[in-house]
């Protein structure tokens, strides 16, 4: 059953999201460019709770996507002035929703939260990062937020040592 025909519920993830986070980078990481990459569950895990430690939103957000109470996706950002000037930016960390969701309205509610965050920092863009691999679906992804008026500015460009 898609996720249109349920509720997706979008909102600020909280400590009680940890586990669900972690599980669900988890899968994101099998899935991605970096699945070869050993998966350190320890250090994600000190992450993720220091990070939605931040409950003011002040450097970092992480909103959840769920249906029926479970999550489906979530997108991370933090937001910090550019190195050359006091504009302040929202970079998104990372942004997944699973597979079976994509299609639906758990991908837009997430970047709409993304963006109503972004403009409550008085951020002057929102960027976001497809490091995904085109055997990933990286077409697919910049298809999404070029539709959503995102434009490119460069390339994710890897050397593999």
């Amino acid at each position: 059953m898609s996720d249109e025909s349920r509720a997706v519920i979008v909102n600020v993830a909280t400590v009680d999201d940890a586990e669900a986070i972690i599980s669900l980078i988890a899968q994101a990481h099998g899935e991605s460019r970096y699945a070869s990459y050993p998966f350190a569950q320890v250090r994600l895990r000190r992450f993720v709770v220091q990070s939605l430690g931040d409950v003011d939103g002040k450097q970092t957000r992480t909103f959840v996507a769920k249906v029926d109470g479970q999550v489906v996706g979530l997108a991370s950002a933090n937001v910090s002035p550019l190195i050359y000037s006091t504009a302040l930016v929202v970079s998104t960390m990372l942004f997944f929703v699973k597979e079976v969701h994509r299609g639906g309205s758990a991908p837009p509610k997430l970047l709409t939260a993304l963006a109503d965050w972004a403009r409550e920092k008085e951020a002057v863009e929102l960027t976001v990062h497809v490091t995904r691999g085109l055997d990933e679906g990286a077409e697919r992804i910049n298809r999404f937020f070029r539709a959503k008026g995102f434009e490119a500015s460069g390339e994710n460009l890897h050397l593999k040592l």
